[in-house]
């Protein structure tokens, strides 16, 4: 089999370099890059109830990982967990971002734009638009699989 054209292959050497890429860009954080795609999330839903189901979904990741990287976010004091009002079984997350993080590193949304812009240089508006919908294409297949 030629490994150098498996695009199985090529998907998770690229899922993994990506992943070393973002974990060295936020390692002077002190955020994982999972952790601040969540920071992003509830800040961008901010005003907006925000519950672990909703990290799970956006994600697309199983409870118990959510809940290890809010209880992390909690941890470092990015994020507040309480227990919703109405449900007793949800918890309602809100942001709180540190005075450092804000006035030192605005990083979690200016760090994922920028791994795009990486992903994608080198390639035409046309190019970018035909891999994505190549790739849509790949996780549709295997999600059908999965059904």
């Amino acid at each position: 089999m030629d490994r150098e054209n498996d695009i199985g292959f090529l998907i998770k050497l690229i899922y993994d370099d990506l992943g070393r890429v973002l974990g060295r860009r936020f390692q002077a954080t002190g955020l994982t890059p999972s952790q601040a795609e969540v920071l992003q999330f509830v800040n961008a839903r901010s005003g907006t109830r925000t519950t672990l189901r909703d990290v799970e979904a956006f994600l697309g990741v199983s409870h118990p990982t959510v809940v290890g990287l809010v209880q992390r976010l909690v941890e470092k004091g990015f994020l507040v967990s309480l227990p919703d009002p109405d449900d007793g079984r949800a918890r309602n997350l809100y942001p709180r971002l540190p005075d450092k993080l804000a006035s030192d590193n605005p990083v979690a949304a200016s760090e994922i734009v920028e791994s795009e812009r990486i992903l994608a240089a080198g390639l035409s508006e046309a190019e970018q638009k035909e891999l994505v919908r190549m790739l849509k294409i790949i996780r549709s297949n295997l999600l059908r699989e999965l059904e």
